[in-house]
């Protein structure tokens, strides 16, 4: 038995219900059902009635009375030691990559630290973790990007889906296409900008290297059929002046050039055109995913955080939050 067994007990009581509880602390019914068997092993009683509706049974109530107790004892003797995590104060550790850093984080960050002005938040990019675990000690408390390292056990949560686009200046086209690159374009526009249309001549701008692929390259191995412009640790804005200079083509997500777009210049972006990336036709698309470990007991400011966060992008179209998110959210 662990205290984080008797703090998600209490936590189910509240609800009476895994699904919303689970829903409310971002974690797995499973996970809970599995707290409350490792209590019930632990004391030798049955805590809960699971029909026809969850229930405390006798030993449950007692139980309730007893966690209350010692979650409280622990929470003064942190007060009174002056360490550990207390409710409004302790640090926060954040894997995120580019796009979601311009675009959408640095909002959730500012609204965060005005409810929890204690609370330390320090983001990392989620690239280092290719090759070590992102979650666990040396890593974060969260990732807000791409899934890296399918790790067992991390709570997986889809904000949104993105689309990829491709950049390339009219200038470079008109250079490898000639009179042909209006034409070009058009079809682009209206279909989508395929890999296999654009001429070989034309360099791409990314971050593969042979033997460590990017995982754009694994994705699309045409890529390798291009010249490079080799941008090793993967600076998307020095990519993207290269791109605007006419010297290379991008692959980029949609919510990067949403930031670009809101953010440079009309004169600057001028030469420059924008198109959706698809295979066969298809959209290439990836999933704006939120991770974390469900078994660690989170303080409060970290659910509060994810609900910031999710407050944020639905206030730039990208996410639609439940009517009871909602509420939750505005009583922050």
């Amino acid at each position: 038995m662990t205290l984080q067994n008797l703090y998600f007990f209490t936590e189910i009581v509240k609800d009476m219900n895994l699904g919303l509880t689970a829903t409310r602390l971002y974690t797995s019914q499973q996970a809970l059902s599995g707290h409350i068997k490792r209590l019930e092993s632990h004391f030798g009683v049955r805590l809960f009635e699971r029909r026809p509706n969850l229930a405390l049974t006798p030993e449950g109530e007692l139980l309730m009375r007893e966690a209350k107790v010692i979650l409280d004892a622990e929470s003064r003797l942190f007060i009174a030691y002056e360490t550990g995590v207390q409710k409004d104060h302790g640090a926060l550790r954040i894997a995120c990559g580019l796009g979601r850093s311009k675009f959408y984080l640095p909002d959730a960050l500012i609204r965060f630290s005005e409810i929890y002005p204690g609370v330390g938040v320090s983001c990392v990019d989620e690239n280092r973790f290719r090759d070590t675990p992102m979650f666990g000690e040396g890593g974060v408390d969260l990732s807000v990007g791409r899934v890296i390292d399918d790790e067992p056990g991390i709570r997986r949560m889809t904000l949104f889906t993105m689309h990829s686009s491709f950049v390339i200046a009219r200038s470079l086209l008109e250079s490898a296409l000639g009179d042909q690159t209006d034409a070009f374009i058009a079809d682009a526009a209206a279909n989508g900008l395929d890999l296999k249309k654009l001429p070989k001549s034309v360099p791409i701008i990314h971050t593969g290297m042979p033997g460590q692929e990017h995982w754009l390259c694994a994705q699309l191995p045409i890529l390798r059929t291009f010249p490079r412009v080799q941008i090793t640790h993967g600076n998307h804005d020095v990519q993207f002046q290269i791109c605007a200079s006419g010297r290379g083509a991008m692959i980029v997500s949609s919510l990067y050039i949403r930031f670009v777009k809101q953010t440079l210049s009309p004169a600057y972006l001028n030469d420059l055109l924008f198109f959706d990336h698809v295979t066969d036709g298809k959209p290439i698309e990836t999933d704006e995913v939120l991770s974390y470990d469900p078994t660690v007991a989170h303080p409060q400011f970290f659910f509060d955080f994810i609900r910031v966060l999710r407050t944020e992008l639905a206030e730039k179209g990208l996410v639609q939050l439940p009517e009871t998110e909602k509420t939750t959210t505005s009583m922050l």
